[in-house]
């Protein structure tokens, strides 16, 4: 019998249990409790999922929540990109454990423990129509088998092969040099902690979902969208595209009488990613008020046109995403698809009520997650410099 075997065993003794006493219309008696209780205690063992609880409401409590598979369910507003499909379905499958230990006395009987909740990234799927974040332009997921520890491992390309001929019969064939590096890198933990609160907050339910949706799935989001940008590599930041080496670079270029610098600028990249590169790049990642500025070049040049091409989000007829994790001045354009977020396993939710929070009748959540990034071709990027004149 495998490890999910043995759950679902232990978790129908318990239901068994807890039925019988349904049925008859009547509490739990103290056996019962500690029958179930101890068969609450088993699934701990094998899941690390939710502590033992003392009564006969919080057992029903905690079996409810741990027959809960918590998989994010589809988001009803697939166009709204990562940051607001992907956090709503991770806060839902969150909620739902604590909607349930917080109802009929199970605030009172919460311990700590830990819930197993959907990646807050998810998995992959086609670039939206408009994507919102640098995570909507990234198709590509990796997530490594568990049990093979933290590190990973991949090819990185820097030099395509070309030279390809025509060559009559009999005659040597052209060859075409690929060269591959051996990239190691392993997980980084992405993690949020909440302050202190009151555990008679479990019983609001709205206001807890505010906190979960927007506080902590979002924040997980933004954190890993900076690293995938910009990240530095040094400590537990994880290399960012911007600081990959290979990739390629464009000045300020003013070439044109007459054109704004940051049209021909950005245009000139998006030609290296396209033909260095060797595909074609599917998006930019603009600071918003550079893109403020190149609307309003646009705008002021073409009014009629391009009032409306602004609205669209498109630059030399590609998605444009604005980000505060890339800095005022620096524009980035390249082949997203060339790219793969790994993840490991599920994001975790811990819940604290120990300790001083204890004393003090508090819980703490703490979000996190691992993650790390593959840049399989750093010259299908190119950075551009949008600096104004000095």
């Amino acid at each position: 019998m495998n490890i999910k075997e043995q759950i679902r065993a232990e978790l129908d003794k318990a239901k068994a249990i807890v039925a019988t006493a349904e049925k008859a219309g009547r509490e739990m008696t103290d056996q019962e409790i500690s029958d179930a209780d101890t068969h609450l205690k088993a699934v701990k063992g094998l899941r690390s999922q939710l502590d033992a609880a003392d009564g006969s409401a919080a057992v029903k409590d905690a079996l409810d929540a741990l027959n809960g598979e918590f998989s994010g369910t589809k988001s009803k507003a697939p166009n709204r990109g990562y940051k607001a499909a992907r956090s709503a379905s991770w806060a839902k499958s969150t909620d739902e454990i604590l909607r349930t230990v917080a109802s009929s006395g199970g605030a009172k009987a919460l311990t700590s423990g830990t819930v197993d909740v959907p990646a807050v990234i998810g998995d992959p799927g086609e670039i939206p129509a408009r994507p919102h974040t640098v995570l909507d332009l990234i198709v590509g997921r990796d997530r490594p088998a568990d049990g093979n520890g933290n590190a990973i491992q991949y090819l990185r390309q820097t030099q395509r092969p070309t030279g390809a001929a025509a060559v009559a019969d009999g005659a040597l064939k052209p060859t075409g040099t690929a060269t591959f590096t051996d990239i190691e890198d392993r997980l980084r933990t992405i993690a949020i902690l909440s302050e202190p609160l009151p555990i008679r907050y479990l019983t609001d339910f709205r206001g807890l979902t505010d906190i979960l949706r927007v506080q902590l799935g979002e924040a997980v989001i933004t954190a890993v969208e900076d690293l995938v940008v910009s990240g530095n590599g040094t400590g537990e930041n994880f290399t960012g595209i911007l600081q990959t080496s290979g990739i390629q670079t464009q000045a300020r270029s003013t070439s044109v009488t007459g054109l704004d610098y940051r049209l021909e600028t950005s245009l000139k990249a998006k030609t290296k990613a396209d033909e260095i590169g060797g595909t074609p790049a599917t998006g930019y990642v603009l600071n918003p008020t550079d893109w403020e500025n190149i609307t309003l070049a646009r705008i002021a040049k073409n009014p009629a046109n391009e009032a409306e091409e602004g609205a669209k989000h498109l630059l030399h007829d590609l998605p444009v995403v604005t980000s505060a994790a890339i800095a005022l001045g620096t524009g980035l354009v390249g082949d997203f698809s060339t790219l793969e977020l790994v993840t490991r396993e599920t994001d975790r939710v811990d819940i604290d009520t120990s300790g001083d929070l204890f004393n003090r009748n508090q819980f703490r959540l703490r979000v996190e997650g691992r993650y790390t990034l593959k840049v399989g071709r750093p010259n299908a990027f190119c950075r551009f410099d949008l600096t104004p004149a000095t």
